[in-house]
């Protein structure tokens, strides 16, 4: 399917059938997780995850870092405002149209590489990976895991 297409109802049906035959987690630190391809995802960012790995169509020319100047964006702004998050714009049943976005194009993501869409691993577009240090990812992953059980306590 085309990027700037969107997933019909019986795409949405697929994705919440097959999210409902995924392991879960189970126990305080994992509450609202569920394993998808080896990776632990909370469960409200999986239809995301999961749309974006069948819509997304990568570019050879998604990232081209020789293009970088002093007057770039990116050194001057945040780039959370800058850059688009790929899985947190879709959802089982919305793929928001990507195909609009100038050359080169620059997007984010937090899915690991083996859940990338195949478009990606296939194309010549450059990933970049950026790994954080394993205390401060366990620190964050406590604060995360704690914001979120007081959302789901919250009705949130």
């Amino acid at each position: 399917m085309a990027e700037n297409s969107k997933p019909s109802y019986d795409d949405q049906q697929e994705i919440e059938e097959l999210i409902s035959s995924l392991p879960k987690g189970k126990g305080w630190h994992s509450s609202g997780l569920t394993l998808y391809q080896n990776f632990w995802c909370h469960s409200k960012f999986l239809p995301g995850v999961i749309s974006f790995q069948r819509h997304f169509l990568a570019r050879d020319s998604d990232f081209n870092p020789t293009e970088a100047n002093a007057n770039h964006p990116l050194l001057s702004s945040n780039p959370h405002a800058l850059v688009r998050t790929l899985e947190l714009g879709q959802s089982a049943g919305h793929a928001p149209d990507l195909s609009g976005f100038a050359d080169p194009r620059l997007f984010g993501t937090h899915v690991p590489y083996d859940s990338l869409p195949y478009s990606i691993r296939r194309s010549r577009c450059k990933v970049i990976y950026i790994c954080r240090n394993p205390l401060d990812v366990v620190v964050s992953l406590w604060h995360f895991v704690a914001q979120v059980d007081a959302g789901d306590r919250a009705g949130g």
